[in-house]
């Protein structure tokens, strides 16, 4: 779990070991830095966390609203009810990602792969970027992008 008190954010791996904290000083996470199967729930606004590796984490309800995620493996995680608005997932891998009630306004997804994420389930996907994003074909996800006039699937 990653809690957050006066700037200062605390990562505790399932077996409730302390591994990293970022403080005043810091604005960002150690890039390229495996935090595989962490819980991560707080305030994460604005802060640079590229090239994570965060395969398989929980993330359900945290603020992530303007951070860089770019370049990140998020594979599998649980992203439900998260603040996601202008958050940078350029390059991001999110298949498999539970995006349930994720607010995605605004996100930039350019180059992501959302392969087997269903989008019909997010809050909303309002000005998000999709260039080269790779989906599945769903129906749901069709549906999803043509409400926001995204424009539809190719089978």
């Amino acid at each position: 779990m990653a809690t957050c008190t006066n700037n200062k954010v605390l990562f505790v791996d399932h077996d409730g070991q302390r591994h990293h904290h970022v403080n005043d000083d810091e604005s960002y996470l150690e890039s390229g830095r495996d935090y595989d199967g962490f819980n991560m729930t707080g305030d994460f606004s604005s802060i640079i966390f590229q090239q994570a590796i965060l395969v398989d984490s929980n993330m359900k309800l945290a603020n992530f609203e303007n951070a860089d995620l770019s370049n990140s493996d998020l594979r599998e995680c649980n992203f439900e009810g998260a603040n996601l608005r202008n958050t940078d997932l350029s390059d991001a891998d999110l298949r498999g990602a539970n995006l349930i009630s994720a607010d995605l306004t605004g996100a930039i997804l350019d180059g992501a792969n959302l392969t087997d994420v269903n989008l019909d389930v997010c809050k909303s996907l309002r000005g998000i970027s999709i260039d080269n994003t790779k989906f599945t074909y769903t129906k749901e996800n069709a549906f999803a992008l043509s409400k926001y006039n995204l424009g539809i699937l190719d089978t």
